[in-house]
């Protein structure tokens, strides 16, 4: 009997095992839109892919049927090294950050609505050039927004 639950229960180690396989590949299915949201999930698919290793390791290969044991520490596995690749990165310090006490310059961003009625170029030409932004975005640019504000991609 208690082989029978061991085995039941690497069997069910094993399909958990495939799933997060699965859904770790299917994270790199950019193409398909809904496929890529999976990609979201790592650092879960990390501790899970763990957490299932050690289930896996600790029920053992000669207490129930080797072939579940050996698919679910396969697949475990293989989704701790996908996910770890993605994720540990993140965790670990980098060495391009700025020292203690260092003053970066900031980043000048401006996100501009023109509304395409709107007729004031004069007004948004002066706002944007006293800004001093080093990224200017601008929504509903249509005709004559473009030549009006052309002077200031020189600038």
């Amino acid at each position: 009997m208690k082989r029978a639950i061991r085995t039941l229960l690497q069997g069910l180690l094993a399909l958990a095992g495939l799933a997060t396989l699965i859904v770790s590949v299917a994270g790199y299915l950019a193409d398909y839109r809904y496929l890529e949201l999976l990609a979201d999930f790592r650092p879960y698919y990390l501790a899970f892919a763990i957490a299932g290793l050690a289930a896996a390791i600790a029920l053992g290969w000669r207490t129930g049927n080797p072939r579940l044991w050996f698919c679910s520490v396969l697949s475990f596995g293989t989704a701790l090294a996908i996910n770890g690749r993605e994720v540990i990165p993140w965790l670990l310090p980098s060495g391009a950050a700025p020292a203690a006490g260092t003053v970066t310059d900031p980043l000048g961003i401006i996100y501009f609505n023109l509304e395409a009625s709107n007729r004031n170029f004069n007004k948004v030409r002066s706002w944007l050039e006293d800004a001093g932004a080093d990224v200017i975005v601008l929504s509903e640019s249509v005709d004559p927004w473009p030549e009006e504000l052309a002077p200031l991609e020189k600038s």
